[in-house]
């Protein structure tokens, strides 16, 4: 009948839209960490690091010198990618045993430094296709009027720099 059909329209949009709404609720996780909102840059650093050493197996000094009320949420959620990029960019090539990561606030500045042991390489000779994690990391940066630097020779390790103001263009 016209009410059975109109009945299970009914229920099947109902339920595409519960998991639209899910699917949405995930993505949305993943684009801006909770962590981030609930505890502040610091605490979500902290985690992210906790997290990188338990799946690589990866030591981690970090030095934090940042409070939550210093750095606005869009500088903080920039800086927060970077950092993830970098521990990406690490586990797939660096092959380290050690990560240090500076992050401060300073002079009206947030500074993130991701330094490895790893086996480095010749930013120079790094083909487009697996720079873009790198470029990435650049136009973030750049977005707020920041500053990125990579520094690296095959065998010696890499380190990234980014200085960001605190209160962007």
């Amino acid at each position: 009948t016209d009410a059975e059909r109109r009945g299970d329209a009914l229920r099947s949009a109902l339920h595409a839209a519960r998991d639209t709404q899910r699917r949405v609720r995930e993505i949305s996780h993943m684009l801006r960490p909770t962590v981030l909102d609930d505890h502040g840059l610091p605490q979500a650093v902290a985690t992210v690091l906790s997290d990188f050493t338990a799946r690589s197996g990866i030591d981690v000094e970090s030095r934090l010198d940042v409070d939550n009320l210093a750095v606005p949420p869009d500088v903080a959620n920039h800086v927060f990618r970077i950092l993830q990029e970098a521990l990406t960019n690490i586990l797939r090539h660096a092959r380290a045993s050690s990560v240090l990561v500076t992050l401060r606030a300073t002079n009206g500045r947030v500074e993130l430094t991701v330094r490895d042991d790893g086996a480095g390489f010749e930013p120079s000779a790094t083909p487009t296709t697996s720079s873009l994690g790198l470029l990435g990391m650049r136009e973030r940066s750049e977005l707020l009027g920041g500053k990125f630097s990579i520094r690296s020779q095959p065998a010696g390790g890499t380190e990234v720099s980014v200085s960001i103001p605190l209160r962007p263009r």
